[in-house]
């Protein structure tokens, strides 16, 4: 049942006008709303629909219990709020010229005009720094951008991802992902302590809740072709806990099946390791460092190479 109320409400939004869709994909035009007494039509003023938007998210934001961050992060939340309230009263809004059927964010737009978000990076961080989100994500939500360092930001200044996420005016319809998901190959060699080296060839599939996340999830193949017609193969499951900005550290468990001289034979392998990824659009460049030790459940007498391993590996992937 819920699935069909979902499936009419997405028919609906899609065939709306961009004038008739939500001002934002988590609370709607909620604000309008409260301000103005009755929801937006197709005649409301577009201008006072997003200064509605944000005055009504400063007020939700002013009202939160935050007594769990320090008095530094709390002084940082009420500047970032008032920053908000301010750029909400002037009234100066991006334009969005090439999505005239629906409506999407956008960072900055031709004439230099900067969205809420965007405001507040750069009254932070400078017009540099986001003035580089724009050249990447200029029409993306939140959860479309560089996750790791949007949340990193607005942790820094007493804020959430999700708030973040909350403050962005829309131009889309309500259909969104609370998942992030990447597919990425990767390859590079595996140094063994007896001091042979191999190759070494890895697929990954992440996921992570891009709101609730402070972890994300991994599922890995690994293939190791050895000498002499030898291979190692292994299914892998990791998490990764982020650390900071574009740093991760990540920890894993897999299974892995070996050929050894006309033998096969099983080993389990925990791993821990450390990986930077730099992300632009939707491409994703990591480089990662792993230490694993193979530990023999089945024929292990078979297993020639060095149980303790060392890998560093390249990789190239992208969000699905």
């Amino acid at each position: 049942m819920k699935t069909f109320i979902y499936l009419i409400i997405l028919f609906s939004a899609t065939n709306l006008g961009a004038k008739n869709q939500p001002v934002n994909s988590l609370i709607g035009d909620k604000g309008f709303a409260v301000i103005m007494g009755h929801y937006p039509n197709s005649n409301s003023n577009e201008n006072l629909r997003v200064k509605c938007h944000l005055l009504y998210v400063a007020h939700v934001l002013k009202q939160k219990n935050c007594d769990h961050l320090s008095q530094n992060l709390q002084n940082k939340r009420a500047k970032a709020i008032d920053l908000l309230q301010q750029y909400a009263l002037k009234g100066k809004y991006p334009k969005n010229k090439y999505h005239e059927a629906t409506r999407k964010p956008c960072f900055i737009d031709d004439e230099g005009t900067i969205c809420a978000v965007g405001y507040l990076l750069e009254s932070t961080e400078g017009r540099a720094l986001a003035e580089e989100v724009n050249n990447n994500y200029q029409y993306s939500e939140i959860y479309e951008m560089d996750v790791d360092f949007i949340e990193s930001w607005a942790i820094e200044n007493g804020l959430t991802l999700q708030e973040c996420a909350m403050i962005q005016p829309t131009y889309d319809d309500i259909w969104y992902r609370n998942y992030q998901r990447t597919l990425m190959f990767s390859l590079g060699t595996s140094l063994r302590f007896d001091g042979n080296y191999y190759s070494k060839f890895d697929l990954a599939y992440s996921f992570s809740n891009v709101f609730k996340r402070r972890f994300k999830s991994s599922v890995n193949l690994q293939y190791i072709p050895f000498r002499n017609g030898n291979y190692s193969a292994a299914l892998a499951y990791y998490k990764t806990i982020y650390i900071q900005n574009k740093i991760k550290a990540f920890a894993g468990l897999g299974g892995e099946l070996f050929a050894a001289d006309m033998q096969q034979g099983w080993n389990m392998v925990p791993e821990i390791g450390a990986a930077y990824q730099h992300i632009k659009k939707r491409m994703i460049f990591n480089t990662q460092l792993t230490y694993a030790y193979h530990v023999g459940l089945q024929n292990t007498a078979g297993y020639a190479p060095n149980r303790n391993e060392v890998s560093l590996l390249i990789g190239l992937g992208f969000r699905l």
